[in-house]
């Protein structure tokens, strides 16, 4: 994908073939994109999408929940998982335009909208999400409960006001029966 929104798909030596458009040129396209049950899935900043084939692109959700940017998609005990902005909200897909929350994680939203989930990745049977603004990790444990595992990056001079101050874990993954991370 590029910021255009536009998707390709490699054909064979070194040529791509047009996959067509999510949504409007002005959005940016996300890291969110996965297999979920025979199809393909992306998201823009504010609503996901399901590739029907040729260049067709159908949405099944634009600002669930009050989302408005998607930063990963994930498939959990068979149901598609998205990450959002700016509430910290774990949604599940229900079908049709449907998300249910399955959890609302970082910081209390009352006075600061700022909790981003960066990344989803499944270990050892559990969903983890790493977490703007303070670079951490959660662990889900089922309805909508999760588990603060830790804060992985601390600085004195935190700030919610200032997103210079700000952490996040923007990559989880398992290696050699391990989670790994990065943090920024």
């Amino acid at each position: 994908g590029d910021d255009a929104v536009k998707v390709y798909r490699y054909e064979s030596d070194g040529n791509w073939g047009f996959c067509g458009q999510l949504g409007p040129t002005s959005e940016v396209l996300c890291q969110g994109m996965t297999a979920y049950r025979g199809h393909l899935y992306g998201s823009t900043l504010p609503a996901m999408y399901r590739y029907d084939g040729g260049t067709k692109w159908v949405c099944i959700g634009r600002n669930p929940h009050g989302m408005t940017q998607v930063h990963k998609m994930q498939v959990y005990e068979g149901r598609l998982c998205a990450g959002t902005w700016p509430h910290g909200k774990v949604l599940r897909y229900e079908g049709d335009d449907q998300w249910t929350v399955c959890g609302q994680l970082g910081i209390a939203t009352d006075q600061y909208q700022i909790n981003e989930v960066n990344d989803l990745t499944v270990y050892n049977g559990k969903l983890y999400a790493g977490v703007i603004p303070k670079a951490e990790v959660y662990r889900y444990e089922g309805g909508s409960d999760w588990t603060r595992l830790r804060s992985l990056v601390y600085r004195s001079n935190w700030n919610p006001a200032d997103v210079h101050t700000w952490f996040r874990v923007p990559c989880l993954t398992q290696f050699q029966g391990r989670l790994y991370l990065g943090t920024s």
